[in-house]
């Protein structure tokens, strides 16, 4: 939870942005919500909260999505303290999330001045989506930091009496969901690409791997695997120094989901990094490479994060990855 906090007061600092044309929403605060009730079964009882789908939209699209889905149902509150409880990763981290962000939508007339103001938590500008935050009391230094999208109306008092790892048993949204959703088709079905993805065994995901490395036009048949199932492309041969023996390298990497979705951009080159510190999977592959090499490879999952991932970068458990390397420079 620490670093969800930290991150919250990171937000913080994008508030003057947003007070001079930032991403703020324009809903009036006397407004009354738009038929839209979240229903919450815990072992302490049952809240409703009354979501605000005309002041933030995109967040209250994405709630309403994954509860659908069941995403929320068997989920624990992972954070509880006298100030908050928090909901909705799926890792019971803090730092997980249902496989996609979305933008913040600010609204500074929607404020934290009571207990059961209801908003997206957060780790940075623009990663809310999944993970709920409920007020136990006024918390002014949330103003401006989150995606405000609801306020508790119905049982407080189940928000007082949570503890840490009570469970969500159940969450479903009462009202016209399939108009919120029909207005934002192009993120939701990259949302439920998203989820199913996550969904999908890895034999069936090192196969779309591979078909994405064919659609970027690439011959998958000059390619070849190692004895620990990696498989390398050889784009470019390298003419510097060798890359076996470094004591640190420099590098241009770029990281995709097996989908194609990228989570490591190759633009800007890594600071110089000992080599031990990257997954076997690349290590692997930069043994045989020389300065000036590039290479596309696809690591299966055991040779990347394996069983636990990588929250943070919104890689799930079991996934396989594409990387394209660049060695540019080693350290001796």
């Amino acid at each position: 939870m620490t670093g969800f906090l930290a991150a919250a007061i990171a937000v913080g600092a994008t508030l003057a942005a947003a007070q001079t044309g930032g991403p703020v929403a324009s809903g009036d605060a006397s407004a009354p919500p738009a038929g839209l009730r979240a229903i919450v079964e815990t072992a302490r009882g049952t809240m409703r909260v009354d979501l605000y789908p005309d002041e933030a939209p995109l967040g209250v699209a994405s709630v309403c999505f994954l509860a659908r889905e069941g995403f929320y149902d068997g989920l624990s509150f992972h954070a509880v303290s006298p100030e908050f409880v928090v909901t909705g990763d799926p890792t019971g981290t803090g730092a997980g999330s249902a496989g996609y962000r979305i933008r913040h939508e600010f609204n500074l007339k929607r404020k934290h001045t009571q207990a059961g103001v209801v908003a997206l938590g957060n780790q940075g500008v623009d990663t809310g989506g999944s993970q709920i935050v409920i007020d136990r009391k006024p918390m002014a230094r949330f103003d401006g930091r989150m995606t405000v999208i609801g306020q508790v109306v119905e049982g407080l008092e189940v928000v007082d009496r949570l503890v840490p790892g009570d469970l969500v048993e159940s969450m479903r949204v009462e009202g016209d969901v399939d108009a919120l959703l029909a207005r934002f088709p192009e993120e939701v079905a990259a949302w439920q690409a998203a989820r199913t993805l996550r969904s999908t065994g890895e034999p069936e995901l090192r196969t779309m791997a591979m078909r994405e490395v064919v659609d970027r036009g690439l011959n998958a048949d000059l390619g070849y695997f190692t004895e620990t199932g990696l498989w390398a492309l050889d784009l470019v041969a390298g003419q510097g120094p060798p890359a076996s023996g470094a004591r640190q390298v420099r590098l241009r990497i770029g990281g995709w989901l097996p989908d194609g979705a990228m989570f490591q951009s190759p633009d800007k080159p890594l600071d110089r990094t000992d080599p031990r510190f990257f997954v076997s999977g690349i290590r692997e592959a930069l043994e045989p490479m020389r300065v000036g090499g590039r290479k596309i490879v696809v690591v299966p999952a055991a040779l990347a994060y394996g069983d636990r991932g990588h929250p943070a970068a919104d890689i799930p458990p079991n996934m396989p990855l594409i990387f394209e390397i660049e060695l540019v420079e080693v350290v001796r």
